[in-house]
Parts: structure tokens; C-alpha cells; sequence
């Protein structure tokens, strides 16, 4: 079985997702990709998505590999996006169950170790 990956990007963000960069076949469905945005709302709070974000998500995805799908939305390029989102501050991250419902929103930076924390309460071994 594959996933949708096109749909579900659709649904994110509203335009189809680039195969290569962000869909995977999904062969089971523990292995359905629990996905992060990083989503940028402010030019000046950019710093803090880039310097304190992105080391974070590195890392998660370092640690779990496939297990984890990171999308990043630039909210000041996409605000009809980061509006349906309800993104309002930088950075946002977003962690969806296998369902691609939200289940975490961290408004501001959130460390690995946060990050790591709700993808174990979602059953995402690293």
C-alpha cells in the first residue's frame, strides 16, 4: 500500500507535494510518517526558526529517520496557508497522527527533546 502523499501534501499546504522531497511509500501502518511544520510567520523571527528549529528537526530526523516527515512552510510567503493553519507566531511546529490531525502545536522553538516526547506519545520509536 502507498500513501497519498500528493493529497495529503494538498492538504497541508494547499499545492501538491514534490515526490522526492517529501512523500515515501508507506508499506505498513506503523510506519505511517508523523509529520512537523516549521512554519515562519515573521522575517525577524526567522532567525530563531533557522538557529534554534531547524538543529531540532536535524536531529529528530537524524534519530528517526523515515519514521518522521518534516515539512516547512514559509508562513510569510504562504499566509493563506499558515492562516489555515492558525499560525501566528515563529516558529510554529506542528506534530499530526497518522491521520494528519494535529495532535501537538508548539507555538516557538521546540527542543528535540519536546519533539522526541510527542512523537513517543504518538508510538514513533526512534
Amino acid at each position: 500500500m502507498h500513501a497519498a502523499c500528493p493529497a495529503r501534501a494538498r492538504r497541508l499546504t494547499g499545492n501538491p507535494c514534490r515526490p522526492a522531497a517529501t512523500c515515501r511509500p508507506v508499506q505498513r501502518a506503523e510506519h505511517i510518517p508523523r509529520q512537523a511544520a516549521c512554519a515562519q510567520r515573521h522575517r525577524r523571527r526567522e532567525v530563531a526558526c533557522r538557529t534554534q528549529q531547524q538543529p531540532a528537526l536535524q536531529q529528530i530526523t537524524a534519530a528517526y529517520g523515515s519514521a518522521v516527515q518534516i515539512i516547512q512552510i514559509d508562513a510569510a510567503a504562504d499566509t493563506e496557508t499558515a492562516d489555515r493553519w492558525g499560525v501566528f507566531s515563529a516558529p510554529t511546529t506542528f506534530v499530526l497522527d497518522e491521520r494528519m490531525q494535529p495532535r501537538f502545536v508548539n507555538r516557538g522553538v521546540a527542543t528535540r527533546d519536546v519533539l522526541a516526547d510527542q512523537l513517543g506519545a504518538l508510538g514513533v520509536a526512534s
